[in-house]
């Protein structure tokens, strides 16, 4: 993997003209950029929006804050912002992506840095930092800030009139507040329309002005800051921690090395100290060491997967991370398509065809791709799951089964979906399911186990997956949050993984028919999904039971809709549409339904078909089918999961049935 971020971030500064730069300086710059804020759209219709300025008038002696310009990828160069460290570290970036650190930390821990790091071996790093750069940050802090106990703080008395007539308000209003609070609330009434203290929604970067021009449009001070951010990022983990005429893990070259792993993407895990030799940071060299040239590829690329290959997928965060074997160019698009390919919430077809069309103007007429789920809270990052080398072509002939059957069944003409996406909320918990609270331990382990076997074509557990859709189904129809195509759906979802791979115990043989189903939907249901239901008859009887119960069903809610008072239309109206819950529905254990109960099902079933016999189109022959099919059933060593799965399968099917006869017969309005 750390080879993928290496030629991802060769890739990157290869096409930024880095290895072609003749000056020092000029190379540092390409690295930054990409170790920089990278001001992504916003998408959708809404502005983007603009970074804050805080700018110093040095004719007038005075400062005020203002909007300045948008945040987008075309202005990435001329912010040049960067994050702001950890609470520890001295705060140094004249564009950052906090304004509070402008309110009186920078030019004083800026200096104290510089002044540190001027002593020592880390001397001859800051030649190439001017004094002029010093006396400048010096002289600003000398007239825009006044001495409060051991800090500068921005002086007040020197906001520009309009805004402090507002903070002078605001000071009056909240005399309790300290100045970092009476600033916020300034930026927020002042460019958001908002009477808050709230800086968490602030745009994402902000940045020092001075006479109205940016740090880097000064240059007797430019080369300066460059070498300080360069530096802060990355010189000083050789000057520092650096070893000597070490052997590089990636490149195998020898050279001097890092003496710590300062990669923001800790592939081990941050919270795994044992991964250091002794238990020391110091000692990381020995287990993984790096070059000046790798870390600058490696450091390129992950921050490259950071900023736009990060996305949340089945609802946990993830990396997509390219699998190069050398430089490539063009490979952002069809990259980025992947995510919306395993997050598509209809057809899959779209971006097929757009990452098609891209691989056809490429060399490589596949490629492949790693996804890293992980878990990020202040300092740790924990790796959850790494999917490796997923193939292209491969998942492409996966998802493409999912499309078959949205075809083949007509589901867009119910506006129904059928796509990775149902799968997971199908068969494992959500807030359809089950309490916020609980579905962040409950599912994250199972469905990337089970996403893996997905994609790499693993044998699953056909009784795993029944038990595990049972049990959504049962706490869904109890919150009244049922799904009616659910068990339809999954039953074609177990086609696609048979199709793939043999699921796990699901091939069984079961009782005996001598008689022939004589409906030709049902019966090309079965002939379709052979694998599950073609040599089970078991699977068979208890798919036209639940047909039955169907019937019955629709003609309680039909009885139900006349006694309420009219059609569908009064129904809505009057908000009393019976749910499925008062109707047979409720007699079902969701749980599981073991097989010695069947026959008392099937004869309650017909007593109800009986007491409805008016209301109830009886299929010809369906219960000599059914009888015939489930003799014996209870000597069949099914699962009660199995039992209720299939009859809930033919509710389902025979409901998808009747929804699409009728939007057919209403030219599909």
């Amino acid at each position: 993997m750390i080879y993928s971020f290496r030629m991802l971030g060769k890739s990157i500064l290869q096409a930024e003209g880095y290895y072609d730069e003749p000056e020092e300086i000029g190379k540092r710059k390409i690295f930054l950029k990409h170790q920089s804020i990278p001001a992504s759209e916003k998408k959708g219709k809404e502005e983007p929006e603009h970074a804050i300025a805080l700018n110093f008038d040095t004719q007038k002696r005075e400062f005020r804050f203002e909007l300045d310009r948008q945040i987008t990828p075309a202005y990435r160069d001329y912010f040049f912002a960067f994050k702001v460290g950890s609470s520890r570290d001295k705060k140094k970036f004249l564009s950052t992506n906090s304004v509070s650190v402008f309110y009186k930390k920078i030019f004083t821990e800026s200096l104290e840095y510089i002044n540190k790091k001027r002593k020592g071996k880390t001397k001859k790093c800051f030649t190439d930092i001017s004094d002029i750069y010093d006396a400048f940050l010096t002289e600003l802090q000398e007239i825009f800030y006044v001495k409060e106990e051991k800090n500068y703080v921005l002086n007040k008395e020197l906001l520009r009139t309009d805004q402090k007539q507002v903070f002078d308000k605001l000071e009056t209003e909240f005399p309790k507040a300290k100045a970092e609070e009476l600033y916020d609330r300034l930026l927020n009434q002042k460019f958001f329309n908002r009477s808050s203290k709230d800086n968490q929604s602030f745009p994402q970067i902000a940045l020092i002005k001075i006479d109205s021009r940016h740090i880097l449009e000064y240059e007797d001070y430019k080369k300066s800051y460059i070498n300080l951010v360069y530096y802060d990022l990355f010189e000083r983990f050789f000057v520092e921690n650096g070893k000597k005429d070490k052997i590089c893990h990636i490149c195998q070259s020898r050279a001097e090395t890092i003496g710590e792993v300062p990669l923001p993407m800790k592939f081990y895990g941050a919270t795994n100290e044992l991964y250091f030799e002794n238990l020391k940071k110091k000692n990381a060299y020995k287990s993984f060491s790096i070059c000046r040239d790798c870390l600058a590829e490696v450091l390129t690329g992950m921050r490259h997967i950071e900023n736009e290959l990060r996305n949340y997928l089945l609802g946990i965060s993830v990396y997509l991370i390219p699998s190069f074997e050398e430089a490539e160019r063009q490979f952002e698009r069809k990259y980025k398509r992947i995510f919306n390919l395993l997050k598509a919430n209809k057809s899959y077809k779209e971006d097929i065809d757009e990452i098609n069309n891209l691989v056809k103007k490429s060399e490589k007429k596949d490629f492949a791709f790693s996804l890293l789920f992980f878990d990020k809270q202040k300092n740790a990052f924990d790796i959850l799951k790494l999917i490796t080398n997923i193939e292209y072509k491969k998942l492409v002939e996966k998802l493409g089964y999912f499309d078959d059957f949205r075809k083949a069944y007509d589901l867009a003409l119910l506006n129904q979906s059928f796509t990775l996406n149902d799968v997971r909320r199908d068969f494992f918990p959500s807030e359809k399911s089950h309490n916020a609270k609980d579905i962040r331990k409950l599912y994250r382990k199972d469905i990337l186990n089970f996403l893996e076997a997905f994609l790499h074509g693993y044998s699953i557990s056909y009784a795993d997956m029944v038990g595990r859709f049972t049990d959504i189904c049962n706490r869904r129809f109890h919150r009244d949050n049922g799904d009616v195509l659910a068990p339809f759906k999954a039953v074609l979802f177990f086609s696609i993984l048979n199709n793939i791979k043999p699921l796990k115990g699901m091939a069984m043989t079961g009782g005996n028919a001598v008689t022939e189903v004589q409906n030709e939907d049902f019966q090309k249901f079965f002939e379709t999904h052979e694998a599950i239901y073609k040599e089970n008859y078991y699977r068979q009887g208890l798919f036209l039971l639940g047909t039955a119960i169907n019937n019955i069903v629709a003609a309680q809610q039909k009885k139900a809709s006349a006694k309420d008072g009219g059609g569908e239309g009064d129904e809505k109206k009057k908000g009393k549409r019976k749910k499925a819950s008062s109707t047979f529905l409720k007699k079902l254990n969701y749980s599981g339904i073991p097989t010695r109960r069947v026959r008392n099902l099937l004869a309650e079933v017909k007593d109800y078909t009986e007491i409805y016999d008016e209301q109830i189109y009886n299929e010809p022959g369906i219960w000599g089918n059914i009888m015939d099919r489930l003799q014996g059933i209870e000597n069949s060593g099914m699962k009660g999961e199995e039992v209720i799965f299939y009859i809930l399968t033919g509710i389902s099917y025979a409901g998808y049935l009747g929804m699409i006869h009728a939007k057919k017969e209403k030219g599909g309005k």
